[in-house]
């Protein structure tokens, strides 16, 4: 069954407001963008301006008929399918979107975890959403900051007003930068151990340094950690900061024994079925209520 993204998505009105967005990106004339819920192409006709080229992919048919008779572009590819089932592509490109709210987890995931990610994204999302894969300096790391900030720099970039858009939002909407790095901040590992190690983690037993890690660590290898990162041992692993989850991941990954790693790897897919089973569970509880 198609969905109706009309249901949940806003739509900027404000050309010049539009313009001026596009203009202040790092988005020029090399460049291929991909939009993702174009709407009715306000986004879509400053892209244009500025890009090489767009490829826009609207699930609404409708709205995908009204950008086919209104926009005349060259540069414009339109397909009429759903963003998550299209192939990504294997060269340089970017995304500038105005997502339906309610597919944001689903999207960036899509987006972020792909074998070959944007160079840079512009996100409109809600600001709540904002929080959790921005994590520090705007709220504390969550399990999708640290996910994603070895691979992105990523900023608020515009805050809206809800008059912005049409209908208005009843929550707040920010435009977020996500800035591929040059160089990632994991080094001589997949990214895929690193995701492993951040689930184990996270669904390991326990709130401190010493229960969190008590399974992989040995006492030895905690007492020197906790040294060389200047870690309070009481302190709510929630609070750890960014540095020194990646300190800790080196040294998991330089020290820990072979027997020891066994019990990390595979956590990510674990965690992924689990949250799988939460989600379905959420949904038939809402069609039933």
């Amino acid at each position: 069954m198609e969905r109706n993204i009309r249901d949940s998505q806003n739509f900027l009105h404000d050309k010049k407001l539009v313009s001026s967005l596009v203009e202040n990106s790092n988005i020029n004339n090399t460049d291929i963008v991909y939009e993702i819920g174009p709407g009715k192409g306000i986004i879509t006709e400053h892209l244009l301006r500025v890009s090489k080229s767009v490829i826009a992919i609207e699930l609404d048919t409708s709205l995908y008929q009204f950008l086919k008779q209104n926009l005349n572009s060259e540069k414009l590819t339109l397909i009429n399918q759903d963003f998550m089932n299209i192939k990504l592509p294997d060269g340089n490109y970017k995304v500038f979107s105005n997502i339906p709210f309610n597919m944001t987890g689903e999207i960036l995931t899509r987006l972020l975890t792909a074998i070959n990610p944007p160079q840079d994204m512009y996100i409109i999302m809600q600001y709540e959403a904002m929080l959790k894969y921005a994590g520090t300096p705007y709220y504390k790391d969550t399990l999708k900051s640290l996910m994603f900030k070895p691979l992105y720099d990523i900023k608020l970039a515009y805050e809206f007003l809800p008059s912005d858009f049409k209908p208005k939002p009843n929550v707040s909407i920010v435009l977020v930068h996500f800035h591929k790095k040059e160089y990632c901040d994991i080094k001589k590992a997949t990214m895929l151990e690193y995701w492993d190690f951040l689930s184990y983690m996270y669904t390991a037993p326990g709130l401190n340094f010493k229960q969190k890690t008590k399974n992989i660590f040995s006492y030895e290898q905690q007492k020197r950690l906790k040294k060389i990162i200047n870690l309070d041992s009481e302190l709510n692993f929630s609070d750890w900061t960014y540095i020194q989850w990646i300190k800790m991941f080196d040294t998991y990954k330089q020290f820990v024994c072979q027997d020891k790693k066994k019990l990390v790897e595979g956590s990510y897919q674990k965690l992924l079925k689990e949250q799988s089973k939460l989600e379905k569970v959420h949904r038939s509880r809402t069609q039933r209520y």
